[in-house]
């Protein structure tokens, strides 16, 4: 050893070129000579001597570009982004949501009539031009080819590779020690730059590679807890710790990134601890897309190193440190820790989320691992009912909440996950079975249950179990992952398993007599919140909570909105209609309608209430979002409806949209359709075009569209009332096909209890009607008449009407209670204040003349003006029977048969073509006009 000692002294006084040829004949004593070196002279002095090591003898800089004409350059892109630069997506070459490549090889590769976007960097990036792991070799620019050579190293003489490894190997073991002792060690950030200056050149990047990874405790260990450490020191849209950045383009080789795949597992928990103690994860935020999002990679990690245990076990624990204990024993996270609201916490649900878009990983966790499908139940509880509010009575709230955004955010990321969890799903017919669905429905039932809500009453309604709950008195939240889980999970099965009815997919008889009450209760409790809100009923709990249900009802809770509908719908299904009514009228507090003894007039309140009582009824009958609407229609119908309010730009459309129907493949081709592209004028203030609807697709508008807030619907009624005369529509109230398991939601529209409800709100708002109850509490009548069901269940009690005939039931009048229905719409006919509604009137009133000859005489001595002369009567009538007769049989074969076309269709692309969807309302509207009953009875 003193001999080496010796013989390195004596090469510190001869020049670096003349040791390192003379190294080359003697390689394997290198790393001892650059551990000399840096006992022997500074950090500068030492990078000067390796410079020349490395390059045999040559003059290191000519040496390098010499090297650089024969070596090939990388297949792979190593360009690395901080924050707020930029960089493309397009999503015909992505891989994966997180691919993306940067501005020069974007614009060298072709990517003509791709859907592209250019977009900011929030957290930094890589390059991923040449990852065939994710990005498609069609999009690569002509430099990359992603093609690793296998000589990468043939230019280089074995002893001067030999060398190079010696070089690298003591500089990663002294960046160590200089880690260990200082972080933000000035010596370490010298090497590193150099090693990245070198690494320029692929070989010796493909020499970092090497040593980097060498040995069973390979020094990219050390360097992940480097990183880690320097993490306070670096700000957000600063300089980036460079370490980082040379770990990122070594990893830019697909093979070394298995390698720390494993390593970057094990280290997951220190992740966590970081981010908690300093509130950064740069690290995260940089390394796990590039390994996250391959599906390979992540499937190999999941099997043999257990990736989706830590991810979910580390994410649970990570909720659990920031959770308190409330006066009531419960544990819930602190939102308002600084941690939440900074949201540095989203690195580490986004890495769940990315395992959980792979649909092997997916697939597995449903079908297979029972075990990690109920901890990851047990997270989505952790944001269940989270940030509950109780409505202030007595004075305005001194402080206004701090926690809503964070609560928001929370909820978002967990539902993220569920919907990738749940993505698996789709297009999967065979390869989940029944049972399975069953299991993840009753597994997901069981964590709602366990234990029932504190604040649900369970009471006894003639013979029914309900839930009593009050949403002035008691606390509500917006935040249901769970609910909103199953809800997505109970839509699947039906499309999978279209002809199995709910009470078999849902575990109704393993729970408390209240399961399918409180299946709905919690969106239920949504809708009557907003409605207590537009009656200005929570304005003493501040703007922010305000913000909070306008929020719910915009393109932001799209799919939250949805899966909190459909398990209403699953509950009309379920549930006698009395019970239903019961339940919604109870917690809308509009029960006084339908009595003797209705609110006093001029109370806004309650006629608020009233109307938005009849909107959702409108609602939950009439929306097909998740059970029976394709995905181009959503899409088409979500343009029309946008487009009704106002002409607007495309950069405003697609703001005002949901975010799934601009991603939809065919959102520019649906777009042509509906509406047409006006280009800007001199006259116009706006530099960018407008797109205007097409004025036939006023034909497509519906007036109770789910997303309208009162505002939005003042404006789109005028659009819509300017352009009504022209279009020759008469209003229609037929409803289009459903999954078949959610056939029985049509029951309710033939329920006696229904039209007691109609029978007394008409006479109850006579007196003094009001413009958004009598719009609505038509609309609703005409869906009752247009969708009748010939052999309705007999209910338990009929309200002492004669049967469950809406026809029949519209000419009756109950003892003391007034006026019939029909009588009650001649009056509103004949009500000048009413003339807005006078379409829908003569509408309804024609229905029912064509319907019963009965009601035809009552119409024609009252209003003559709407009825023909008798022979014409008579003699209309007389075809309408006869065609009626001739097609019956026909129209109700074509319509089944349509209906399961529909289905296959649904269940094996969730897409049809426009054309059958139009010859489906079609038939079902003429069959209305005959007078059968079509929908799906």
């Amino acid at each position: 050893m003193q001999g080496a000692e010796a013989k390195y002294q004596e090469w510190l006084t001869q020049s670096p070129r003349k040791v390192a040829s003379e190294l080359r004949k003697q390689p394997e004593i290198t790393r001892g000579f650059v551990r000399f070196l840096f006992g022997a002279t500074n950090t500068r002095g030492v990078l000067v001597w390796v410079s020349n090591l490395i390059a045999g003898g040559e003059e290191p800089e000519a040496f390098l570009q010499e090297l650089q004409k024969t070596n090939p350059v990388s297949p792979i892109c190593r360009e690395v982004w901080t924050e707020g630069q930029y960089f493309y997506r397009c999503r015909d070459c992505e891989m994966s949501p997180s691919s993306s490549v940067c501005s020069s090889c974007f614009k060298a590769a072709d990517h003509e009539n791709h859907d592209f976007v250019f977009e900011t960097s929030v957290y930094g990036g890589c390059c991923d031009c040449g990852n065939v792991q994710a990005w498609k070799p069609e999009g690569f620019c002509p430099c990359h080819t992603g093609k690793y050579s296998e000589d990468v190293l043939l230019h280089l003489p074995e002893a001067l590779r030999t060398v190079a490894l010696g070089v690298y190997d003591e500089l990663f073991s002294q960046l160590m020690l200089m880690y260990d002792k200082e972080p933000m060690s000035p010596s370490a950030t010298a090497i590193v730059s150099w090693m990245r200056s070198v690494g320029a050149n692929e070989a010796f990047m493909h020499l970092t590679r090497m040593s980097l990874f060498a040995g069973t405790n390979p020094p990219v260990t050390k360097l992940l807890q480097a990183c880690l450490a320097m993490e306070p020191y670096f700000k957000r849209g600063e300089d980036e710790n460079p370490l980082l950045f040379l770990i990122l383009e070594a990893i830019s080789d697909p093979s070394f990134k298995g390698k720390l795949m494993k390593i970057y597992i094990e280290a997951y928990p220190q992740f966590v601890e970081s981010m908690l103690k300093f509130s950064k994860v740069n690290v995260v935020y940089k390394l796990s897309p590039q390994l996250f999002s391959i599906e390979p990679l992540v499937w190999t990690a999941v099997c043999e190193d257990g990736l989706l245990d830590v991810l979910i076990r580390e994410v649970t624990s990570m909720f659990k440190q920031l959770s308190v204990t409330d006066s009531a024993g419960r544990s819930h996270v602190d939102l308002s820790r600084p941690v939440m609201s900074r949201r540095n916490w989203f690195a580490f649900s986004n890495d769940l989320q990315t395992a959980l878009d792979h649909t092997n990983v997916s697939r597995l966790v449903l079908t297979q691992r029972a075990d990690l499908l109920q901890r990851f139940l047990e997270l989505l509880r952790m944001g269940h009912e989270i940030d509950p509010t109780t409505r202030e009575v007595a004075a305005h709230v001194e402080y206004e909440s701090t926690t809503w955004n964070a609560a928001y955010s929370f909820d978002s990321e967990l539902s993220r996950c569920s919907a990738n969890l749940i993505k698996c799903l789709e297009n999967s017919s065979g390869q989940i079975s029944l049972a399975d669905f069953q299991r993840v429905i009753k597994m997901v039932s069981e964590v709602l249950f366990d234990p029932l809500p504190d604040d649900f009453a369970i009471v006894d309604w003639q013979g029914a179990s309900v839930i009593n709950f009050s949403v002035a008195s008691q606390p509500v939240s917006f935040h249901f992952p769970l609910h909103r889980f199953l809800s997505r999970v109970l839509r699947e099965a039906a499309v999978q398993f279209p002809h199995e009815p709910l009470d078999t997919l849902l575990p109704i008889d393993s729970f408390v007599p209240v399961f399918v009450p409180f299946l709905m209760e919690r969106s239920l409790q949504l809708h009557v919140l907003m409605s207590q809100i537009r009656c200005n009923m929570w304005l003493r709990n501040g703007h922010s909570f305000l913000v909070q249900g306008r929020l719910y009802m915009t393109s932001f809770a799209f799919d939250n909105y949805h899966a909190d509908l459909l398990l209403v719908q699953a509950a009309l299904v379920l549930l006698p209609p009395e019970v239903f009514l019961h339940i919604v009228a109870r917690r809308f507090e509009v029960e006084s309608w339908f009595t003797s003894e209705p609110p006093p007039a001029g109370e806004d309140k309650s006629r608020i209430l009233l109307e938005d009582f009849f909107r959702f009824l409108i609602h939950v009958v009439s929306e097909r979002n998740r059970i029976g609407m394709t995905t181009s229609e959503i899409v088409r119908r979500e343009i029309i409806h946008q487009l009704a309010i106002e002409n607007l730009t495309r950069s405003k459309l697609v703001n005002d949209l949901p975010n799934k129907v601009v991603e939809f493949a065919q959102f520019d081709e649906i777009l042509a359709q509906v509406a047409e592209y006006h280009e800007p004028t001199e006259s116009t203030d706006n530099s960018a075009g407008i797109y205007h609807m097409k004025r036939t697709m006023w034909l497509e508008f519906d007036p109770f569209f789910y997303r309208y807030v009162p505002q939005a619907a003042q404006m789109v009624m005028e659009n819509y009332n300017s352009v009504r005369s022209s279009l020759n529509k008469a209003p229609s109230g037929v409803l289009p096909p459903v999954f078949p398991a959610f056939s029985k939601l049509f029951d309710i529209l033939s329920s006696p209890h229904m039209h007691y409800v109609l029978y007394m709100a008409f006479n109850n708002v006579l007196g003094q009607p009001d413009d958004g109850v009598v719009r609505a509490l038509l609309h609703l009548l005409l869906l009752c008449i247009d969708n009748r069901i010939g052999n309705p269940i007999p209910p338990r009690t009929t309200r002492g009407f004669p049967g469950s005939n809406v026809i029949d039931n519209a000419g009756y009048t109950l003892p003391e209670h007034g006026k019939s229905i029909l009588e009650c719409l001649v009056q509103m006919y004949e009500t000048p204040k009413l003339s807005e509604h006078r379409d829908t009137l003569v509408c309804l009133l024609q229905r029912l003349a064509q319907a019963s000859d009965q009601h035809a005489l009552t119409i024609r001595r009252l209003l003559p003006e709407l009825t023909p002369s008798d022979d014409a009567q008579a003699s209309e009538r007389q075809s309408a029977k006869e065609r009626a007769k001739q097609r019956q049989k026909a129209i109700l074969a074509q319509f089944s048969k349509q209906q399961s076309a529909f289905m296959e269709a649904a269940k094996a692309a969730h897409d049809v073509d426009d054309e059958e969807s139009t010859g489906q309302q079609t038939s079902a509207v003429e069959a209305s006009e005959a007078g059968l009953l079509c929908p799906l009875g």
